[in-house]
């Protein structure tokens, strides 16, 4: 007990003091001492550690005034990998999935193909027969040999009169030859030319000459487009009338697009 208290208490069990502190204190003796100082702590160096090893703190300061320096390990490095990449069809959507992971991904990708485009060249075909040839009403004029061909849309063999159509599709297909009156033949001698297709005559695809002498010779050249419904079809140049002959023929299909 303080030397300085008076030696009585009151009912609360608390000293009536003397000299260290007012009479009639609140406090139970020994009465407290002066305020502490206020303690401080203050950020001192923070270093990057090695991936893996554990953060540290240590205080280089004194109890009442800490520094702190601070080791934190540093995050180990992700990676980043391709693994298959693989053509999808058409109008799918693109794919990437990660089959390894979070922190070693290994990204597979799925990407489709582009659609396909028209064509990139045209299909065509073109025959011709040069020597001067006989033919009579209803016959089919015969092709002796091809000069170019592009694509399989269109065959002929040579020396056949008929040209096959291997694709559906719209077509051009154009006649040019040289017709003149066969010898031992009465005149006015008129002669048509014509596109059959599968058997039957194609409208607007045709030219006629009356011819009124054996000097008389004509340029024939027409042109038409036609549809091709189903395969194979069958094209032919038919004659009506004569007899005649036909020189230096030549027919030109090309493919335009399809239905």
């Amino acid at each position: 007990m303080n030397q300085n208290h008076a030696n009585h208490k009151d009912g609360e069990n608390r000293f009536f003091c003397g000299g260290c502190c007012p009479l009639f204190c609140p406090y139970v003796c020994p009465c407290p001492g002066p305020p502490g100082e206020a303690a401080t702590v203050e950020v001192g160096t923070v270093t990057t550690g090695e991936p893996g090893t554990p953060a540290e703190v240590t205080n280089v300061g004194t109890s009442q005034n800490a520094v702190l320096d601070f080791v934190i390990p540093a995050g180990e490095a992700a990676t980043v990998e391709v693994g298959t990449v693989t053509t999808g069809e058409p109008g799918t959507p693109a794919e990437v999935t990660n089959v390894g992971t979070p922190q070693n991904a290994v990204l597979n990708f799925v990407i489709p193909a582009g659609e396909s485009g028209g064509e990139t060249a045209p299909q065509f075909l073109s025959a011709y027969s040069t020597p001067a040839q006989s033919a009579n009403s209803g016959d089919a004029l015969i092709f002796d040999r091809n000069a170019l061909i592009n694509g399989t849309a269109v065959t002929h063999v040579n020396n056949s009169a008929d040209i096959l159509f291997q694709e559906t599709g719209y077509y051009q297909v154009s006649f040019h030859g040289t017709v003149s009156p066969a010898k031992c033949t009465s005149f006015p001698l008129p002669v048509l030319l014509y596109f059959e297709q599968n058997g039957n005559p194609l409208p607007g695809a045709a030219a006629q000459h009356n011819f009124q002498s054996m000097n008389d010779n004509e340029v024939y050249a027409f042109s038409q487009i036609i549809r091709v419904d189903s395969i194979p079809t069958s094209l032919n140049v038919v004659v009506q009338g004569g007899p005649a002959l036909y020189d230096t023929i030549s027919i030109t299909v090309l493919r335009l697009g399809d239905l």
